[in-house]
């Protein structure tokens, strides 16, 4: 069975200029396995952020944003990164959940995690725009 602990990371940025539409916003987190030759790969972790306006907890209210990361390589750790409205998220508290799905290989079975926490956003600063324009 595998271990997932928690994530651990969440980076947006901002564009002071206004010329960006969106920034890239990563998720991520440590991904351990008790026996990781038990499982195939890719191992899909489906995530979603949301962020509620300060002291109002009602979903209708939340922002949020979901995304897939497709891990390859059992090495620790998964990132997945979405585009987000430029300025959709602030610095401040936020619940973030995800879905783990793994196929086992010796067995026609898959195993599914699912957690949920608390996190609190801080942004990286400044996206580049010209990330954006060049197709990076």
């Amino acid at each position: 069975m595998p271990s997932i602990s928690m994530f651990d990371k969440v980076e947006f940025g901002s564009d002071p200029t206004g010329r960006m539409k969106t920034v890239p916003m990563t998720v991520g987190g440590p991904l351990t396995f008790d026996d990781p030759k038990a499982y195939e790969t890719p191992v899909a972790i489906s995530f979603a952020v949301f962020q509620s306006p300060e002291g109002q907890h009602a979903i209708s209210k939340a922002k949020r944003v979901r995304g897939i990361a497709v891990v390859e390589q059992l090495d620790g750790r998964w990132e997945g990164t979405v585009k987000v409205k430029d300025g959709l998220f602030h610095d401040g508290e936020a619940r973030l959940i995800a879905v783990a799905v793994m196929a086992r290989k010796k067995m026609f079975a898959y195993e599914t995690l699912t957690w949920c926490e608390n996190f609190t956003l801080k942004g990286t600063g400044h996206a580049d725009p010209s990330a954006q324009s060049s197709g990076r």
